[in-house]
């Protein structure tokens, strides 16, 4: 899987480009605030239709722009099964995404089209960091390998919204809501049975890659575990029936703290997992050597895990990821990328990747230009 060509309108900085990417390393290279992250921004929304920097697509929309009608990103992606151009477009009012011309009405028709894995100096945080950065880490790899997986997160999050807003609607109104708390309930149940035995599954696969790339990048005979730890408690974490059944009697039996707190305090919006290095939580014990290398690890078992459910491999971002890493892991990621994928990295010096594996493609990028 690979993007042959990219086209950029009015995308923040990025004004007017039209870009073809090699196979291999295609590297992006220029000072700071110049719009390299803003290029591999755009490429993230062909994979998931949102940002990895915001939630507001307005921020994405230059301010500058005489007769502004709108930002188009679009690309033309090779695949085993043929070319397909996707795109995205919005302006404020309104927003599209497009597959082969045509509008699709769901993001969930987007997502798994362009399967990708970013690594931002954010990620780094992945051992130490809030639980959310976790539980978003597993949403989006799961999400891109299985649209049943990506409805069940999309429905449990607008259930969770619901609910929510009934329980402070209760407390200032006084009104009877148990009635329409129990739909809500066993729709929480049923969607989240599925993400919590989906969760199970994937960190069990994703532990496996991680622990071989550890080993192969700490040169160490350490063990790294990815360990999940489901706000439902269940020796049967594959049964998502019996999940499903747990879930709705803990949601019953905690309703009445809900209502005096005003929001749904159990499930799966609350999960976590733990990276366990030696059979110590590497959040408390490891050095910020190991922590670092757990995350490398994992992200490159996301690549992994992505090739496995797809049966191609997914881009790889890297965003000015190696100003953030020391020589000998910059080497050991670098030395650990199969030469099959399509790789972007931005960077403002070249050389400290290229010393250690050939770039295709060289691209500076000057105050939103491609030069």
């Amino acid at each position: 899987m690979l993007i042959q060509s990219l086209q950029l309108r009015n995308f923040r900085n990025l004004h007017n480009i039209d870009v073809n990417f090699a196979p291999g390393i295609n590297i992006i290279h220029g000072f700071n605030a110049q719009g390299k992250t803003n290029l591999l921004e755009a490429i993230y929304l062909l994979v998931t239709g949102r940002s990895f920097r915001t939630t507001n697509d307005q921020e994405m929309i230059p301010w500058n722009i005489p007769d502004y009608e709108g930002t188009l990103i679009r690309a033309v992606i090779s695949k085993a099964a043929g070319d397909e151009q996707l795109a995205v477009f919005f302006n404020g009012r309104e927003k599209r995404v497009l597959v082969d011309g045509k509008s699709v009405s769901r993001l969930a028709q987007l997502i798994g089209r362009l399967n990708a894995v970013l690594f931002t100096p954010t990620d780094l945080l992945l051992v130490r960091g809030a639980p959310a950065l976790r539980r978003r880490f597993l949403d989006i790899a799961i999400g891109q390998t299985s649209a049943q997986y990506l409805d069940a997160l999309q429905t449990y999050q607008q259930v969770l919204k619901n609910r929510n807003a009934l329980l402070k609607q209760a407390s200032f109104r006084q009104v009877e809501v148990n009635v329409q708390l129990d739909v809500y309930d066993k729709q929480l149940a049923q969607t989240g049975s599925v993400i919590m035995t989906a969760r199970h599954s994937a960190l069990v696969e994703l532990g496996n890659f991680a622990t071989a790339h550890y080993t192969k990048i700490a040169d160490a005979k350490e063990t790294l575990e990815l360990k999940y730890d489901p706000d439902i408690p269940s020796e049967a974490l594959e049964n998502q029936s019996e999940l499903q059944g747990r879930f709705q009697q803990l949601l019953q039996h905690t309703r009445s703290d809900d209502l005096r707190r005003l929001s749904t305090s159990r499930g799966p919006h609350r999960d976590d997992f733990h990276f366990i290095i030696q059979d110590f939580a590497a959040r408390h014990f490891a050095s910020q050597g190991q922590q670092r290398t757990a995350v490398l690890s994992t992200k490159m078992a996301e690549m992994d895990y992505l090739r496995t459910h797809t049966g191609e491999s997914p881009l790889l971002m890297l965003d000015d990821l190696m100003s953030e890493l020391d020589e000998n892991r910059k080497a050991a990621l670098l030395a650990h990328l199969d030469s099959s994928l399509q790789i972007f990295i931005t960077t403002t010096d070249p050389e400290t990747i290229t010393r250690y594996a050939p770039a295709q493609r060289l691209l500076k990028m000057s105050a939103g230009i491609m030069l």
